[in-house]
């Protein structure tokens, strides 16, 4: 932590504007994943600072994919601390500039984050619709996607992979209840295609 405070007091000192919103980005971004591994209050509250701080300059320099980062960032941090409300607002500013920026490696994150905040609202068709649009997004930049975590060793299905299996767990919970419909075997069918889906890009 002391390193960050250090980190934090150089990022303020900078003169470039862009510089110093990507540093704050980053700065903020690190204190979320901290607080992710081992809950922090001093870091929570530098996360939110840092973010928003980023959020507003990355704005002021008409950065809209840093914006978009940073407004994605803290709606993530509102989801953690069980404040759907402010992270829906904040997660629609994200995928609005996302979309501006034409940066779905972005949109699909803050897509899927807008699917789970519905979902916890109640709002099950636009949550639908939602992780739908992220599917789509992702699938926009699979090949890339791909070759990024290969050359990190990391898993597609670890992942991306709760996306698709969120996605058909709440069309399958939908499939079964009063909202599908008078044709409940659609979402099934959407379900199956989606794990298949999932399973093809493993082997691919």
């Amino acid at each position: 932590m002391e390193f960050l405070q250090l980190a934090l007091q150089s990022v303020d000192a900078m003169a470039d504007l862009p510089e110093k919103a990507a540093a704050r980005l980053r700065a903020g971004h690190l204190l979320q994943n901290l607080h992710a591994m081992k809950p922090d209050a001093g870091a929570l509250a530098q996360a939110y600072g840092s973010l928003y701080r980023a959020a507003r300059e990355a704005e002021a320099v008409d950065d809209g994919r840093l914006a978009s980062y940073a407004w994605g960032y803290l709606a993530q941090l509102y989801e953690g601390e069980k404040r759907a409300f402010e992270a829906l607002d904040l997660v629609r500013r994200a995928m609005f500039l996302a979309q501006q920026a034409r940066a779905p490696e972005s949109l699909y994150r803050w897509q899927w984050l807008a699917g789970r905040l519905l979902k916890t609202d109640g709002k099950i068709i636009e949550a639908l619709a939602s992780y739908r649009h992220a599917v789509q997004s992702l699938g926009e930049i699979r090949q890339d996607l791909m070759a990024e975590l290969r050359a990190q060793r990391l898993s597609y299905r670890e992942t991306v992979g709760p996306l698709f299996l969120e996605f058909a767990d709440l069309l399958l919970q939908e499939a079964a209840g009063s909202q599908a419909g008078p044709d409940p075997q659609r979402y099934l069918l959407e379900a199956r295609d989606l794990i298949e889906q999932l399973k093809a890009v493993e082997l691919e």
